[in-house]
């Protein structure tokens, strides 16, 4: 993008090509966004050349209209070379020809590329099955081998004690290790020499957070805690603060521009059937305190007559306006003022109900863990999974949670916030 608009920058006013201008960072700045939020950057085997291409160029008119918005806000702006409208349209043009072809090219080396990559696994024969899907589906083939497997015929490829080295970096990746695999001396050996070649060796664990974005609790045990790294959001001050501050920050300038948004929503809750506009409901926070927390009303009237329930889809108590919010993530808007009050914040684990929570604590380990830290607006299980309404999502969310909690930075938190804006924009919420 620096470089299309520093080439038309040259073309058309004869200005320095390669000359530093924040006006060029800016540009580049509002196309990558966009782009991102039109979700042009993940290019796999399954994706639609055209569809990306479609994207990419929708993404690119979209920055055009919005620097060319601000071009003409700001006074003065068309004196720059870059601004003027012959230059920006050849840029973006350009730039457009060259983010099609980039991604029309990646799709088809993905489709022609044979990738196959294997992992050596070292376990019991349910630790693989439940690594199987998960792995094909990203386009990672597995091999596996456990003491179980060794006593039945035709389900072993080869045995990792007969390979050398060289045999084995020829073919895997590396070794993953169940948490309950126990390596006879040999093995051990043999591991520490295939580590030293250059292959990694994972516990199931790191294998999953290194993978997947993710630390499944089925494969944790007390000991993890103690000697894993990370976990630097809750021994570390300065980054909490560093948190608050952007909490602050973005809660009350977020509520001040939601105000007239806000009105709209109120008066189509009201014209609906003329119930309340807000919602308020009792939630686990930090240290296991409840607070309450405020939205705009999704569901009809009344909706937990019968008892504290789980949304469902395609539930049948949210309202058509209602469905429209959850959709849009309208609905969480009220919560700025939770992140204000200082029960929230912006980007943490979704807070749960009391009373789901004490069921939830007692069917699955270390579920109390993710109150460790303040629940957020929206957070890493929340752009990675799908809404939970049950105990099995919870324990898949809580996997998510985990991961964030151990890998907090200000980088993951920005990137969460973004993938946020994208479901706002794609209306994929729930």
């Amino acid at each position: 993008m620096y470089l299309c608009a520093a080439w038309a920058a040259w073309f058309r006013a004869g200005a320095a090509p390669f000359e530093f201008q924040p006006a060029l960072l800016l540009m580049t700045a509002i196309t990558v966004v966009t782009l991102y939020v039109m979700n042009v950057y993940h290019v796999s085997r399954q994706s639609n050349a055209i569809r990306l291409i479609s994207r990419s160029i929708t993404a690119v008119l979209i920055s055009m209209a919005f620097i060319g918005t601000l071009i003409y806000s700001i006074r003065g702006a068309t004196f720059v070379p870059v601004f003027w409208r012959s230059v920006l349209l050849l840029a973006m043009s350009l730039f457009a020809l060259w983010a099609a072809g980039t991604r029309y090219l990646a799709c088809q080396l993905l489709r022609r590329q044979p990738w196959r990559k294997y992992w050596l696994v070292l376990g019991e024969d349910h630790f693989s099955e439940d690594l199987l899907d998960e792995l094909t589906r990203d386009g990672i083939e597995l091999q596996f081998q456990s003491r179980q497997a060794e006593k039945q015929s035709g389900e072993i490829a080869m045995n990792h004690s007969l390979l050398d080295v060289a045999q084995f970096r020829a073919k895997y990746l590396g070794v993953v290790l169940d948490k309950t695999y126990q390596p006879d001396p040999k093995t051990t050996t043999w591991l520490m020499s295939v580590r030293l070649s250059g292959a990694k060796i994972l516990s199931a664990a790191d294998f999953f957070e290194q993978t997947f974005q993710r630390i499944p609790v089925q494969e944790l045990a007390d000991q993890w805690f103690v000697s894993s790294t990370g976990f630097d959001l809750l021994h570390k001050d300065i980054p909490l603060k560093i948190k608050r501050l952007i909490d602050v920050v973005i809660a009350s300038s977020g509520l001040m521009l939601a105000v007239p948004i806000g009105i709209i929503v109120a008066l189509l809750i009201k014209l609906w059937d003329r119930g309340p506009v807000f919602f308020g409901q009792l939630r686990m926070g930090a240290g296991g305190s409840v607070f309450r927390v405020y939205k705009f009303r999704t569901m009809i009237v009344n909706a937990e007559h019968a008892g504290p329930q789980w949304t469902k889809e395609n539930d049948h108590r949210i309202t058509p306006v209602g469905r429209f919010l959850r959709c849009s993530r309208l609905d969480e808007v009220p919560q700025l003022w939770n992140v204000l009050q200082g029960a929230m914040s912006l980007v943490g684990p979704r807070p749960e109900r009391p009373e789901f929570t004490e069921e939830l604590a007692t069917r699955i380990p270390y579920y109390d863990l993710r109150h460790v830290v303040k629940p957020g607006i929206t957070g890493w299980a929340q752009v990675k999974y799908p809404y939970g309404a049950s105990v099995e999502d919870a324990e898949y969310k809580l996997a998510y949670d985990l991961y964030y909690i151990k890998n907090y930075s200000l980088a993951l938190d920005l990137y969460i916030l973004l993938r946020t804006v994208r479901t706002v924009f794609s209306a994929s919420g729930r």
